[in-house]
C-alpha cells in the first residue's frame, strides 16, 4: 500500500534531465552534431570547478568533444577556433542553457 506520498529520487531525476538534454539535441553531441552509438553528458562548468548537475550546466557530447573539453570551460573551449564550433550549434547551445 501506498502511503500517497512521493520519495525523492535524486538518481531518477538526473536520468530524466540527460534524457532530456539528449532529446534536446535529437540525440546528438551538442559541440559537433554527430549522432554516436553512445552519447555523454558533459558539464558544462566541470565538476572539478564545482559545476552541478542542474539542467543548465548539463550537455550531450560525443566521447571525442567531451575527452576533448576536459576540465575547460566551455567559453573558453567552445570558440570560432574550434573545429567543432558552428554559429548555429553554439545559438542552440545558448538557448538551451539560457546564456546571453
Amino acid at each position: 500500500m501506498q502511503s500517497g506520498l512521493e520519495l525523492y529520487d535524486p538518481k531518477h531525476e538526473y536520468r530524466a534531465i540527460k534524457y532530456q538534454r539528449k532529446a534536446d539535441f535529437d540525440h546528438c553531441c551538442a559541440y559537433c552534431g554527430v549522432k554516436p552509438n553512445f552519447l555523454t553528458i558533459d558539464h558544462v562548468t566541470p565538476r572539478s570547478q564545482n559545476g552541478t548537475n542542474e539542467p543548465n550546466n548539463l550537455l550531450p557530447a560525443c566521447k571525442n568533444c567531451n575527452e576533448s573539453k576536459g576540465s575547460k570551460s566551455l567559453a573558453t573551449w567552445y570558440t570560432p577556433k574550434n573545429c567543432r564550433y558552428t554559429v548555429e550549434r553554439w545559438e542552440k547551445i545558448k538557448a538551451i542553457l539560457n546564456i546571453a
